[in-house]
């Protein structure tokens, strides 16, 4: 239903993009801005930290014993349905003329 009055979620949107072009800087210039490359190097060593930081939670994880407990049933369902295939479709045998 529309009363007449402004969208405040689309407002918000526009004023937003307006915010972000506005600020927007060549890189170049923003490249010669003093402290840049001291961000940049503090950026790098964050994201090495919260890789690492991600990889032991990723590891602990699959070392988990619930871990290894529910790709063993999916390793025994998989080898199951593997056989069961198997023998629906291989030629019969002698027995079974």
């Amino acid at each position: 239903m529309d009363d007449g009055r402004p969208d405040l979620g689309d407002a918000a949107l526009a004023l937003a993009s307006t915010a972000i072009d506005a600020l927007r800087l060549p890189l170049g210039l923003v490249a010669r801005t003093p402290g840049v490359r001291m961000l940049a190097r503090d950026g790098a060593l964050v994201r090495l930290r919260v890789r690492s930081r991600v990889e032991g939670l990723a590891e602990r994880a699959l070392a988990a014993p619930e871990i290894a407990r529910a790709v063993d049933r999916f390793v025994q369902r998989v080898a199951a349905q593997l056989r069961d295939a198997d023998r629906s479709t291989a030629a019969p045998t002698l027995k079974e003329v």
